[in-house]
């Protein structure tokens, strides 16, 4: 990240991080490198930092899911502050609606009448957007189950 910032000019090194979990074959594995055994684990949670003005996608988190933690504000902080550090700047975060985004939303303080929170080490604020693809994912699959009901008339899918 830090060389890729030379070669692009301050409008350009602006970023939206985008953070999803990544199925993977639920295996165990042994790292030669720091003689341990890694897994089960059968989803990993990833971060890409994506230029908002330039088109660039780079992985910059991956961290096997652990049951009931996601990412916390203070790992979020951190990871931002160290890309703008860099000389980027991040001013959105795109997840999907998944329970440990909500909670990290709630515990940064982002809410419907103010979907952003302070960025931790640059003035101003980073928004916060639910990936609208998903949410059209979760409407189709609404409809599919329950059907689309108004008074008098019930609509269903399958």
């Amino acid at each position: 990240m830090k060389i890729k910032a030379t070669d692009l000019d301050p409008t350009d090194r602006i970023i939206v991080l985008s953070f999803d979990e990544v199925h993977t074959r639920r295996d165990i594995s042994y790292d030669s490198t720091t003689d341990s055994i890694i897994g089960p684990h059968s989803k990993v949670e990833v971060g890409l930092a994506r230029g908002l003005f330039q088109d660039f996608k780079i992985p910059i988190y991956y961290r096997f899911h652990r049951k009931g933690q996601g990412l916390g504000p203070d790992e979020l902080k951190e990871i931002i502050s160290n890309l703008q550090n860099e000389g980027y700047h991040v001013v959105a975060i795109v997840c999907d609606n998944a329970k440990s985004n909500q909670k990290l939303m709630e515990d940064l303080g982002v809410t419907e009448e103010n979907p952003f929170f302070k960025n931790p080490s640059k003035p101003g604020d980073i928004f916060w957007f639910y990936d609208p693809c998903h949410i059209l994912k979760l409407i189709r699959s609404w409809l599919i189950d329950d059907g689309f009901k108004l008074p008098g008339l019930i609509l269903n899918l399958e």
